[in-house]
């Protein structure tokens, strides 16, 4: 889990935060790759009948985030919603999007 959250604080580091306007943005994030180890952070969940890593919370700065990912043989998934409390994406909508990459 320790990874998942330097992941998390990292890709909140890219610059979601608009300084200038005080506001947070929404992102989604969505890799696709060859090879390599497979993430393995998270809650264990199953989607499409592979076993896939759940993260969900907050940040510090009340910033939610969604992260999942998964394997489907060659192929590794990474997904990453991150927005405002206000502009939350839910749960449900999070794995619809998930669930229709494999």
């Amino acid at each position: 889990m320790r990874a998942g959250l330097r992941l998390g604080g990292f890709l909140q580091a890219l610059g979601w935060h608009d300084q200038l306007l005080g506001a947070v943005h929404a992102a989604l994030i969505i890799t696709e790759a060859f090879g390599g180890p497979a993430f393995t952070a998270g809650t264990p969940i199953t989607l499409n009948g592979h076993p896939a890593y759940l993260q969900e919370g907050p940040t510090p700065d009340h910033v939610d985030f969604r992260s999942l990912t998964w394997s489907d043989g060659p192929k590794n998934y990474f997904v990453y919603w991150s927005g405002p409390e206000s502009g939350q994406l839910s749960h449900e909508d999070f794995l619809k999007v998930a669930e229709n990459l494999s």
